[in-house]
């Protein structure tokens, strides 16, 4: 993304950090907590709405990495692991270093999220899933749509039921090279 940091100061403490290593930043009141992937923590006197004009501010177009979320959490989009708006719980993971960070949010703003990343989800990512989707199992190849099924599923299915998985999968698989 480029060189900016974020640089938060108070009358004790400037603090520079990288974008990219921030996960979220939580307000309790007029106090903004900072937390960044490797767990550490910088707590500052702002409010959440003070701390979004900040990165706004400093970051101009690459603010768009962060989403407010309610009225006490801006998150990192590029952590967000798990969204289970029944249980009220965002789980956000680099994925890398394998930290995650369980945090709660109402239903309502889990939901919002929720819609709002699907939204965004590329044509191209929906392939990609849609095909991940398929390899458990099956194996699908060009040409004469070839379909070869894992050994788990050839024992339980009749010879009707492997012929309608063999068209089902045909069928995804079309669509699939259909919308390129």
């Amino acid at each position: 993304m480029g060189n900016r940091v974020i640089i938060i100061s108070n009358t004790n403490e400037l603090v520079r950090v990288k974008p990219e290593r921030v996960v979220y930043v939580e307000s309790d009141g007029n106090y903004s907590t900072m937390v960044l992937h490797d767990k550490t923590e910088h707590m500052f006197t702002m409010n959440l709405a003070h701390c979004q004009e900040l990165l706004e501010r400093q970051l101009g177009k690459e603010a768009d990495r962060f989403i407010r979320i309610g009225k006490q959490l801006i998150i990192n989009r590029a952590y967000i692991y798990r969204i289970n708006v029944n249980k009220q719980l965002l789980v956000m993971s680099d994925m890398v270093l394998n930290q995650a960070f369980t945090l709660s949010a109402s239903k309502e703003a889990l939901k919002q999220l929720k819609a709002y990343l699907e939204s965004t989800t590329g044509k191209e990512e929906r392939r990609i899933e849609r095909v991940q989707h398929l390899q458990p199992n099956t194996s699908l190849q060009g040409g004469n749509t070839n379909c070869t099924f894992s050994a788990e599923n050839r024992g339980k299915l009749s010879a009707s039921g492997r012929k309608y998985a063999f068209r089902t999968a045909q069928r995804k698989f079309r669509t699939f090279f259909d919308e390129k």
